[in-house]
């Protein structure tokens, strides 16, 4: 990972052996920063092997991303409906806002805040659009008085996970 943040934050690393071309490949794509990588000054003159390798990555980013973002849209569209206010938060919200491109921010989930009095109204509705409950994400030494964290999960081939 310490090479892949020096090889991105550098202006034109002269780098000669395919072998360490791939490893920063590998090491882009597994940490969803293709896109990024792409866009570093770094990646100029890199081998056309490697701008298409991580051109592959960054698209099944942008894929996925695009494809929670769908989903995203139907449960705004669904709380809306239910009048239950809603708050986008984390990688959503800064792929939305912020990013030019749905490849440079990789999700892992969509990260929701209710109020606390909607909460049960919220998981009600989600799973009214087929959502399930996931893995408890409450453990009694992390905030039990003050924080509600629910999982909800969207089966299927292509999951999508609310939190």
């Amino acid at each position: 990972m310490r090479q892949l943040a020096t090889w991105l934050t550098s202006f034109r690393p002269i780098i000669e052996d395919d072998a360490v071309w791939g490893d920063l490949v590998q090491a882009a794509s597994s940490q969803g920063l293709a896109g990024l990588a792409l866009t570093s000054t770094a990646c100029r003159g890199a081998p056309t092997w490697v701008t298409n390798s991580l051109r592959g990555a960054a698209s099944r980013v942008a894929a996925e991303n695009l494809h929670a973002l769908h989903e995203l849209a139907r449960v705004v569209q669904a709380f809306e409906h239910a009048g239950i206010p809603l708050m986008v938060l984390k990688g959503a919200a800064l792929n939305l806002t912020i990013y030019p491109r749905w490849d440079l921010r990789q999700m892992s989930d969509l990260d929701l805040l209710v109020a606390p009095q909607d909460a049960h109204r919220a998981i009600e509705r989600l799973e009214s659009v087929g959502y399930e409950s996931g893995a408890s994400l409450i453990r009694d030494d992390f905030f039990p008085k003050h924080h509600y964290e629910k999982e909800m999960i969207l089966p299927g081939p292509r999951p999508v996970r609310v939190d």
